[in-house]
């Protein structure tokens, strides 16, 4: 059955830890928000949480589906430098499952929610 997931993609200093060089990390973040947006279908819905951390919604599409749409990312990003996949991490948790005790996501506060880029993109 369908649902709507939402994969939160991260960028880290290639080890898991968040990335502390700043211009590292605006340079990789622009091109993660390029590549996102260049791999999403229309009607998906994207977000630039924070400077090193994107929040997608993908609707009608399964958590197991959604590990596609992350390689697909994580090819795009990596088509220059092979060695930047190492800087991308992801979880993933359906929409109704968002804030709950064991979800991998979480918001701090409700404002969060309304925070999203809508993908036009047509293909």
């Amino acid at each position: 059955m369908a649902e709507n997931c939402v994969p939160d993609v991260r960028l880290t200093n290639g080890k898991g830890q968040p990335m502390e060089n700043e211009k590292k990390l605006d340079v990789l973040s622009q091109e993660l928000y390029d590549t996102i947006q260049m791999c999403l279908r229309k009607g998906d819905c994207f977000t630039k949480y924070s400077p090193s951390q994107f929040l997608i919604l993908l609707v009608g599409t399964n958590k197991e589906n959604c590990g596609m749409i992350f390689d697909r990312i994580m090819a795009y990003f990596s088509r220059e430098h092979q060695s930047r996949g190492q800087y991308l991490e992801y979880v993933v948790s359906s929409v109704a499952d968002i804030n709950k005790e064991d979800s991998p996501i979480q918001f701090k506060n409700k404002k969060d929610y309304f925070r999203t880029f809508r993908n036009e993109r047509l293909f």
